[in-house]
Order: C-alpha cells, then structure tokens, then sequence
C-alpha cells in the first residue's frame, strides 16, 4: 500500500501520466569504452571502463511540443577491474 501510496503522491493517476515504465523510458543506449588498456604478453586487456547510459524520459503525454514531453537523461561511471 505504500508504494501505491507514494506513486499517487509522485505521479497522480491522471490521463496524461505515463503509468509504465516501457510507456516512459525510450531510446536507452549503453555504451563502454576502454579508459586505460594494459597488455600482457601478445593480449591485451582492458583495467578500467568508461560506462554511459543514455536514454530519454517522457514526461506528460498532453504536453504540447516536443520539449514538453521529453527529457534526455545521461548516466556516466568509471569501472575499474584488478
């Protein structure tokens, strides 16, 4: 009852709000890119990563452009491995 609860405080139950997360979340991308290759021998490995999520957030279905209804959101972590 408690997350019902917060989800009708957060987000309403009205028309124009998305209720589900593959109605909302669109267009994610994952991307990696080696940061720091060492190489061992005739291999070479990857040390540590460079990790970007990117997707877009719609927001309210009556919005009236584009911009209202969209949001580009961007996540970026440094992994590292020993």
């Amino acid at each position: 009852m408690a997350t019902f609860d917060n989800w009708i405080t957060t987000c309403s139950l009205d028309s124009n709000t998305y209720d589900s997360a593959s109605d909302f979340i669109v267009n994610p991308a994952l991307t990696s890119t080696c940061t720091i290759p060492i190489t061992r021998g005739s291999a070479t490995d990857c040390v540590q990563y460079e990790v970007q999520l990117t997707w877009e957030t719609k927001v309210k279905k009556g919005g009236k452009t584009e911009a209202d209804r969209t949001y580009q959101n961007n996540y970026q972590v440094i992994v590292e491995f020993n």
